[in-house]
């Protein structure tokens, strides 16, 4: 029988918005979700390996998404999606940034992340 390891996601933050979306997603069986204060060292994010991190634009500014970026190895660069409500956009950010779709969205995204993670466990 072969294991499968869930998929971690780090709330990286403490607004409202972010505690309604990681209690939405305690709700999935397939996911890992820990909550990290943004008083936190970025650097403690790296030692957690998640698969994604979740940001809220009133906490931490898209210009600061870069300095999340270099708490990870190169080889592993998670996702980062910044939210910012006031815009209703977010931001998907790896190891390029690339503006991705409004928070009616968010479900697609997060979906279009977990399509190849899917896959892989078909085919393991």
């Amino acid at each position: 029988m072969t294991s499968f390891r869930q998929r971690a996601i780090v709330i990286y933050g403490d607004s409202v918005l972010l505690e309604g979306i990681a209690e939405s997603l305690h709700k999935r069986g397939n996911l890992t979700v820990m909550t990290v204060s943004p008083q936190i060292d970025s650097t403690y994010l790296a030692d957690l390996h998640p698969d994604l991190v979740l940001v809220d634009a009133s906490q931490i500014k898209l210009n600061q998404i870069e300095e999340l970026t270099t708490a990870f190895s190169a080889e592993h660069v998670p996702p980062i999606i910044h939210l910012n409500m006031d815009s209703q956009k977010l931001t998907i950010t790896s190891t390029q940034q690339f503006p991705a779709a409004s928070f009616d969205d968010l479900e697609q995204a997060l979906e279009f992340i977990e399509k190849p993670i899917q896959l892989a466990r078909r085919m393991l």
